[in-house]
């Protein structure tokens, strides 16, 4: 199951290319690279995966704990809040209920339990060991706070997200995974952890997505995204352009987390790539925040994202700002 992903993934590269997201283009303007340099980087990181995956090595590459522990979120307005889709939970907890045996741990983070008091009682009288985190009491005030405040007072809850799913593999490890998203079998994870630092889905716009991301305790590239997440004019001014409420959002989205990952050193054998809606990954979303199928504009409570204003950047933020996330990056 493995190696079709891989092969899957590596046999698109070259026509994706052709849905470069506007992002990345804008990053490989500034970094003076080209589309087949980028081609280049994830083949690597997809062929080195392939061939452990073929010719796993004898002993695991990393020592220390590995962390069996899935993180789930949910953010709301608390003063009308919403509850999350009754499916996606229980769909968690029968994931909790089957791979606990396995010395898995499960956890929600929520804002406050009394703002989804049914949905908490419920999880608890299921008798499943699938414990509710309340971010305020399990994880460190700090300048992340700023930005990740702001968003949730604009209702821009999955830009929330986005940073307090960083802030939580960095401090706890794990695997991080949106509601929707599940791997298919948990038992992959004892090659991924054995061989890779991090593993994200690739996405067919060249860049990886954050919907599901397994990361070390204390890692790099949590490091990295913290200080944007910190000071987020660490971002070039020429890759937020034109600035608006979509492209300060992909500041901190799986396209931040992609451009750290192509200036860590050696980030191409250490990140394993999860082919979306392959054998490993079933990934499904709510599109809360923008237009979606349905005509449907904010679902649960969300800002409509394309007709709002930014939440935090500023066109003269810039100013004087010579510092940038390129230079932050551990190159070493």
């Amino acid at each position: 199951m493995i190696v079709e992903d891989l092969d899957t993934i590596r046999a698109r590269l070259d026509s994706d290319v052709d849905r470069l997201h506007p992002f990345m283009r804008r990053v490989l303007a500034h970094q003076n690279m080209g589309e087949a340099d980028l081609v280049k980087y994830f083949r690597t990181v997809t062929d080195h995966a392939r061939e452990l995956a073929l010719n796993p090595p004898s002993a695991t590459q990393f020592a220390g704990e590995e962390v069996r522990e899935i993180h789930k979120i949910w953010l709301t307005n608390l003063s009308s809040p919403a509850e999350p889709p009754a499916h996606y939970i229980d769909a968690y907890t029968e994931y909790a209920r089957k791979y606990s045996a396995d010395g898995w741990r499960f956890t929600l983070w929520v804002q406050d339990e009394s703002a989804i008091k049914s949905v908490c009682d419920g999880i608890r009288s299921s008798e499943v060991p699938l414990d509710i985190k309340v971010i305020s009491q399990h994880l460190s005030a700090g300048q992340w706070l700023d930005s990740f405040n702001k968003f949730i007072e604009d209702r821009k809850f999955p830009f929330a997200a986005d940073i307090l799913r960083m802030k939580i593999l960095h401090t706890f490890g794990g695997i991080y995974m949106d509601l929707g998203a599940f791997l298919t079998d948990l038992n992959v994870m004892k090659f991924v952890t054995a061989n890779f630092d991090y593993g994200l889905i690739y996405w067919e716009n060249l860049f990886f997505q954050n919907s599901l991301m397994y990361m070390r305790k204390g890692n790099p590239v949590g490091s990295a995204f913290l200080e944007l997440a910190d000071d987020p004019y660490l971002m070039p001014k020429s890759l937020v352009d034109p600035l608006d409420a979509l492209t300060e959002g992909e500041i901190f989205s799986g396209l931040g987390v992609t451009i750290i990952l192509l200036t860590l050193s050696k980030s191409h054998a250490r990140t394993f790539p999860f082919l979306a809606n392959g054998n490993l990954v079933s990934w499904s979303s709510q599109q809360s925040w923008y237009f979606n199928e349905n005509g449907q504009r904010g679902r649960f409570g969300n800002t409509y994202v394309p007709e709002s204003k930014p939440s935090i950047l500023t066109e003269d933020g810039w100013d004087r700002k010579s510092t940038t996330i390129f230079d932050v990056v551990n190159t070493g």
